[in-house]
């Protein structure tokens, strides 16, 4: 049955229990769900405060009505950057939730009659600034990240 100059190996036995029970001071394993439940159960666990672009209504409010009751210097893109809402958070912290906030409150100004206002002027002109501090900081990133072409920078030197 076995060449001549073979050795046994011999294999641990392995109980049927074993695949059954957990081991000892092991914790036992989550049943099995299926795709379906899993995400259902995380989609009703999920909180969107924990979302770093979230941005509550309440904020958006907050946006909606400095804008209509502007001063005549009144700047709502410094209002964005400044504003500390009722927990002590800054939620429009980056130029991404910046601009997705202002889109929003533009659209409910036009949705409520007020496209032609001062407020709708301020938040497009507040947007306008955003959106500029968002291209320079991809390019500036773009710039930093992208491989040099200098053919004698560190990169390219074969040692």
């Amino acid at each position: 049955m076995h060449p001549p100059n073979s050795k046994k190996v011999l294999l641990p036995m392995i109980d049927a229990l074993s695949f059954v029970q957990e081991p000892f001071g092991l914790p036992a394993s989550p049943p099995v769900m299926s795709l379906a439940d899993r995400v259902s159960s995380t989609s009703r666990t999920a909180a969107p405060a924990n979302d770093a672009n979230a941005v509550a209504d309440a904020d958006l409010e907050a946006l909606y009505a400095a804008l209509l009751s502007q001063q005549d210097d009144f700047d709502a893109y410094a209002f964005l950057k400044d504003y500390v809402n009722g927990e002590g958070d800054k939620p429009f912290r980056t130029t991404g939730v910046q601009m997705e906030a202002l889109q929003k409150v533009m659209a409910r100004l036009k949705e409520d009659g007020h496209a032609d206002s001062d407020a709708y002027d301020l938040a497009l002109k507040a947007f306008g600034k955003a959106y500029s501090m968002n291209f320079m900081l991809m390019a500036y990133m773009n710039e930093a990240m992208a491989a040099s072409e200098d053919e004698d920078s560190l990169e390219n030197i074969e040692w």
